[in-house]
């Protein structure tokens, strides 16, 4: 090959060769962190600036429940800081055991263990009854020093402002805390009452005198026999159309009363000449009652 072809070939080379290399992966150039590369919906796809300075670190959470304290000194229980009962708690080694000295180290420390649980157990009791004591000495005294201040409170007069400012319905219920509302109309108003009982049961007492006076008036005419019942049933359904009956039309036979009203005679009821006679019975009917009411109140009764 000429100097002249590969001349000619060169630049062809260098021209296909970036074309051999388009299958190699590109390189990104962003500065972006690939973490931070999430879709929409992510709640980090909007980034919030956060504060300088850092937020208060959490508290750790622990785990499990703490078991109850146990009451050491106890209200019924012995006196545990008494000498008594710290010699019956950690008593002394037999005078066997103390007069024979330890034979090799192993019993020299045992021994020494038990003197140290010993003095421990006594001051650990002195010094938890002394806290004890110290305890109940500073709640005792608070809860005095709270309650004095709590009397006092209570009995101090209320502040001028504070009165003012108050509103009136607060005084009423005031007056309604310390007792019952004074009422100087109460002896009248408790004689007007028992005057209206009593108005009320003399007035049922001679509604029902009045009842049994006409009871006993219109007891006469009671049927009170068989006879009596069989001569009324005869007397207003006998067969007689009351010609010769005389007295009382109420007295008469229901047949003597004539013949219903016909259409007729309700169609025409409100002509001028029944008018005047509607009238003149309704008038008539009236004049009745109020005899008959007149003659009622003079006898006492419904005669």
């Amino acid at each position: 090959m000429s100097p002249a072809s590969v001349g000619q070939t060169l630049p062809l080379v260098c021209h296909m060769r970036p074309r051999l290399a388009c299958s190699a992966p590109a390189r990104l150039f962003s500065s972006t962190p690939s973490i931070l590369q999430v879709g929409p919906e992510s709640p980090k796809y909007i980034q919030i600036p956060k504060p300088r300075q850092p937020s208060t670190p959490t508290e750790r959470r622990l785990r499990g429940i703490l078991p109850t304290p146990r009451e050491i000194f106890p209200r019924r229980a012995r006196d545990k800081v008494s000498p008594e009962y710290l010699d019956s708690v950690t008593p002394e080694p037999s005078i066997k055991a103390s007069s024979q000295a330890p034979s090799n180290d192993h019993s020299m420390y045992k021994s020494r263990m038990a003197e140290t649980r010993r003095r421990n157990l006594r001051e650990g009791l002195l010094e938890l009854h002394a806290r004890k004591q110290q305890k109940d000495g500073f709640v005792a005294a608070r809860s005095k020093r709270r309650h004095a201040e709590r009397e006092k409170l209570l009995a101090q007069d209320t502040q001028e402002d504070e009165r003012l400012t108050t509103p009136s319905i607060v005084q009423s219920m005031k007056e309604l805390q310390r007792g019952p509302v004074p009422d100087p109309d109460r002896a009248r108003r408790i004689a007007e009452k028992v005057a209206r009982v009593q108005g009320k049961a003399t007035e049922r007492e001679n509604q029902r005198r009045d009842a049994l006076h006409s009871l006993y008036v219109q007891a006469k005419n009671f049927i009170t026999t068989e006879e009596k019942w069989n001569e009324e049933v005869e007397r207003v359904f006998n067969d007689d159309t009351g010609s010769t009956l005389t007295g009382d039309p109420a007295e008469r036979s229901i047949w003597s009363r004539g013949a219903p009203d016909s259409i007729s005679d309700l169609l025409n009821v409100d002509t001028k000449s029944t008018r005047s006679a509607a009238r003149a019975e309704a008038y008539q009917r009236l004049n009745e009652e109020r005899v008959g009411r007149i003659g009622d109140e003079l006898t006492r009764g419904q005669a």
